[in-house]
């Protein structure tokens, strides 16, 4: 519906597709169509919103897993071990060992 509040002064002009009833000061809808209707009852409250967060049992196990490769589990007594032997230099490197495992490595790594 167009108002021209413009025309001061000037009776407004319906669109072309309305009708007025004559006495009635009410503009009716476009020639064709009902008016909406109007409502009964007031409308329903909505529910309460619920407040807090809900993670599933997937995402829980899913953070203690990546919470363990940030923080591994540490074998205090290996540790323990290991620093009473470089402290008392007794500690001893094995060449072979280290060289298989960076050749197991190796093949294991995906290629670029």
């Amino acid at each position: 519906m167009v108002i021209d509040i413009g025309s001061q002064g000037r009776k407004p002009s319906l669109p072309a597709n309305t009708t007025q009833n004559p006495g009635n000061n009410k503009v009716n809808t476009p020639v064709g169509t009902q008016p909406p209707a109007a409502p009964t009852a007031a409308p329903a409250a909505p529910a309460p919103a619920q407040t807090g967060v809900f993670i599933s049992q997937e995402a829980q196990v899913m953070q203690k897993l990546a919470q363990q490769l940030k923080d591994p589990p540490v074998q205090q007594g290996k540790v323990a071990q290991l620093k009473q032997a470089i402290s008392n230099r007794t500690y001893t490197i094995n060449p072979e060992r280290i060289a298989q495992k960076l050749l197991l490595a190796d093949e294991n790594a995906p290629s670029a």
